[in-house]
């Protein structure tokens, strides 16, 4: 099946961010009970299925699965349920990519060209280089072109469009889906902010010329194994499929929840947002980072590669970005270091408070590409709250 009237959630992970933490606006008064909350905002928002977990850097402190995985199939959620992250996939790919500046085989502010086999230029300022500092920051001037790359979703299995050809395609004169408009900002490389999937997908390649392997493979290697992520994959081939929760239209009338899956779908941006596995198991990769870089005798990264991965770059009205991470700067609590993530059937968010080294996973398979942007602006409002309620009772769990 491919979706034809459904179009890509390209900036959601920053919707999240903007809204920041929010406040359900549900008309009635949710109950007290924690279970029962959760249930009542997932019904009242349209949330088919939903996970979610709070973590200190040492142990996990509480984690419950709510409604379905598949709705069809009757699977219940539980902990273990695997969902897509989206764009919480991101702190994952700067992982990798400080990896690689620790070991000295990446410089930050070099040229890109220095590492790939082609050149990469915007074509207004092509005397200005573009730097893996500023795709991480979302600052290179490469734009994603929805036009064309949402056409590129392959339903029922991985995206046999690998990350050279996708690259090569959308950045050089010569690619398949160049255009010098659509495709770049009108402002010069490092100038200003314009989130970019795209541009992960770069930072996936880069690894993959400097690590000299595939990128999925060198995460499994470098991330994923040593912190025993044991059942966590970018690619739905090393997945087992009744294991991850179905993603869902939202096809509800007259305030009557009607869901249709989408099915399991891959696209060739993988680096931005294609990681799946479970609150649990994710839980592990943010307590390593929030001990800085190191779990249960395993280092990922080094202590002070950490702390630039998390200092802020740039700096918005209520966040900031850091070295693929962000940082929310209001609300209560605050601050908070994560990312959130929307995609089709997918609505994630995974915060931690560095301040009391606790964090919140919540993984839903709510619909982030919804026409309706009051219904999924519904539906972040009411995981903001379930994610707010579990920090401030993290203590009494």
């Amino acid at each position: 099946m491919k979706s034809t009237d459904v179009t890509r959630p390209l900036s959601f992970a920053l919707v999240l961010v903007v809204m920041g933490p929010l406040v359900c606006g549900c008309p009635q008064t949710p109950p007290e009970d924690l279970d029962a909350y959760i249930e009542y905002l997932m019904q009242e928002s349209h949330i088919p299925g939903l996970a979610a977990v709070v973590f200190t850097e040492s142990e996990i402190v509480w984690a419950k699965g709510y409604g379905w995985a598949n709705i069809e199939e009757e699977v219940p959620v539980t902990p273990e349920t695997l969902f897509q992250l989206a764009s919480i996939s991101k702190t994952v790919t700067g992982t990798a990519v400080m990896q690689l500046v620790e070991a000295g085989s990446l410089d930050l502010d070099a040229d890109i060209g220095d590492y790939l086999p082609f050149a990469i230029r915007h074509p207004q300022f092509p005397d200005t280089p573009i730097t893996s500092r500023m795709v991480l920051t979302h600052t290179s001037g490469l734009r994603d072109n929805s036009r064309v790359y949402n056409k590129l979703y392959e339903y029922g299995a991985d995206s046999p469009i690998g990350l050279s050809e996708l690259i090569e395609g959308f950045f050089t004169p010569e690619g398949q889906w160049y255009d010098s408009k659509r495709n770049f900002t009108s402002s010069a490389p490092g100038e200003e902010f314009q989130y970019s999937n795209l541009g992960f997908a770069l930072l996936g390649l880069l690894v993959e010329e400097v690590a000299k392997q595939p990128f999925d493979a060198y995460c499994n290697e470098r991330i994923f194994e040593p912190l025993a992520l044991d059942e966590t994959s970018w690619l739905l081939r090393d997945l087992t499929a009744d294991h991850i929760a179905m993603p869902y239209r939202d096809v509800s009338l007259l305030g009557q929840a009607r869901y249709t899956p989408y099915g399991q779908y891959g696209y060739p941006d993988y680096p931005s947002g294609q990681i799946r596995t479970s609150v649990t198991q994710f839980a592990r990769f943010y307590q390593a980072i929030m001990r800085g870089g190191e779990l249960e005798g395993t280092r990922i990264l080094e202590e002070d590669t950490v702390a630039l991965m998390l200092t802020a770059q740039l700096a918005e009205e209520t966040a900031e970005q850091c070295l693929g991470w962000i940082r929310l700067t209001e609300g209560d609590p605050a601050p908070l270091n994560g990312h959130g993530g929307g995609e089709q059937g997918v609505l994630t968010m995974a915060w931690f408070d560095p301040e009391t080294s606790t964090g919140v996973m919540v993984f839903t398979n709510g619909d982030a590409a919804d026409l309706l942007q009051r219904r999924v602006r519904k539906r972040v409002e009411a995981i903001t709250a379930i994610q707010n309620r579990l920090f401030n009772e993290a203590g009494t769990l």
